[in-house]
């Protein structure tokens, strides 16, 4: 074996030694086949892809030998794909859905040349032939149209497999596994919060470009997880403004007090559920910084809530749960095959536990939550079957669940169980403050070798590097 041999050998085997094999994917890819009449394969053909998401970069191949092709690396959209060859009619397929992790074959029967081109409307499998994977995914304007009630965990618990302990909540079980056994992705970095294994995140859904629930028979890059993985990938900006603005509001006189406590010394001003304020505010806004080189998208969402279940009454200064969640992502597209995002997130959120009748107002608390994130996204086409993947990613969140009256922060707290129910006075029971943070690098690289042990084949190599604290 030559020398130039065993140093590939080599390095070959220090990426597959270090590799974790835990990263999620942001992009999809398109194949397909291009045939003559007689269903003999055509080399040589020339394929062209473009999409809205590409701006005006084009991505190119030629078919081999057997008439196959394939483009990878293509952000989450939808796309025109084109073949020629001289000799034979052009033919064009419109309307082409790349998913997430997912192959969209489109396939080409070419006539001999006349003057027109023939052009069709793809159709998306609704299998994915070239994945083992159980999964289930919803592009933007189907998670719209959810009956969900705006709450990012009701959205995935419409997933078939998926259950919740009730409505609203973040510990969500996916085929039987553990609430911790998940993984948590958006925009392809791991977001799980460290040490605590679900997602501490309040997400706007106008953000959403798709959402994958992976099942069983995911890939073996999927490590670090017992359960399932949940992959989020936001929108882009593109060459056209566009955007959008959701607003919330519910009216108290709408909803029923059709909850009722059954203590017989329950004041009457608090035996029944009563909503105060239910108002939420979403916005997005995307579109070009530099045309067909660099775009922006934006986002921001505003909300309060507050409400009394039987047994809370109003404090002395009442306050609503609230949320502020912005986020920014930049995406470049560097020539014809490389693709760069930068996306920052700074989301906070206060919920105000409910005051009881049988506790003083210095015992109430409130939860505190600030998530920032920033992730750095690169793919880039090296050759006609080579793709290198490259990405980075931060998550840092503080959490403090805390006295609504600083006054009585450190005031002890006393229980007195002479009393059904028990009264509470002093300060808040157990409160605490809880810091976790997480760093994230990795590279990919993607060997797609055709016409090889009598068929195509990927071979995929990488490393990994994590780091997570409390």
């Amino acid at each position: 074996m030559t020398r130039g041999r065993w140093i590939g050998v080599a390095l070959v085997f220090f990426l597959l030694l270090f590799s974790q094999a835990a990263w999620s994917q942001t992009t999809g890819s398109i194949r397909g086949r291009a045939v003559d009449v007689d269903g003999q394969p055509l080399p040589g053909v020339s394929i062209v892809v473009s999409g809205e998401i590409l701006g005006s970069a084009q991505r190119g191949t030629v078919t081999s030998a057997s008439g196959g092709f394939r483009m990878p690396a293509l952000p989450v959209g939808s796309y025109k794909v084109m073949a020629t060859l001289a000799g034979f009619q052009t033919q064009v397929a419109e309307g082409v859905r790349v998913a997430i992790d997912a192959v969209a074959t489109v396939d080409f029967n070419m006539p001999d040349t006349f003057t027109d081109e023939i052009t069709v409307i793809a159709e998306t499998p609704i299998i994915d032939v070239s994945s083992p994977t159980f999964d289930t995914r919803l592009d933007f304007d189907e998670v719209v149209d959810l009956p969900t009630r705006g709450n990012f965990y009701d959205l995935m618990a419409t997933t078939p497999g998926i259950t919740q302990p009730s409505e609203g909540n973040e510990f969500i079980n996916a085929f039987g596994a553990d609430a911790k056994a998940s993984q948590w992705n958006i925009d392809g970095v791991n977001r799980t919060t460290p040490g605590a294994g679900y997602l501490a995140w309040t997400f706007n859904e106008e953000l959403v470009a798709e959402y994958q629930v992976l099942g069983t028979g995911a890939s073996a890059e999927y490590g670090q997880m017992l359960g399932t993985a949940f992959n989020v990938v936001t929108k882009s900006g593109t060459n056209q403004f566009h955007g959008s603005a959701n607003f919330k509001y519910q009216d108290p006189d709408w909803v029923g007090e059709n909850a009722e406590s059954l203590q017989e010394d329950t004041p009457d001003d608090a035996r029944t559920y009563r909503l105060d304020t239910n108002d939420r505010l979403s916005v997005t806004l995307g579109g070009p910084i530099v045309r067909d080189k660099l775009w922006f998208f934006v986002g921001g969402e505003w909300s309060n809530f507050k409400a009394y279940w039987p047994n809370q009454v109003p404090g002395p200064a009442p306050k609503d749960d609230t949320a502020e969640l912005y986020d920014a992502k930049i995406t470049a597209q560097l020539g014809h095959n490389h693709r760069l995002n930068l996306t920052y997130n700074d989301h906070e959120n206060l919920e105000v536990y409910g005051e009881s009748v049988w506790r003083e107002p210095s015992t109430w608390k409130e939860y505190w939550r600030h998530n920032q994130t920033f992730a750095l996204d690169y793919s880039g086409i090296l050759g006609q079957n080579t793709v290198l993947e490259a990405r980075y990613g931060t998550f840092d969140t503080e959490e403090d669940e805390r006295a609504q009256d600083p006054a009585s922060a450190h005031e002890p707290s006393w229980e007195d169980q002479t009393t059904n129910p028990s009264v509470f006075t002093g300060g808040p029971p157990w409160p605490w403050l809880w810091d976790a943070h997480s760093e994230t690098g990795e590279i990919k690289l993607t060997q797609h070798a055709q016409n090889f042990i009598k068929g195509d084949h990927e071979f995929r190599f990488g490393i990994q590097y994590n780091r997570m604290g409390e």
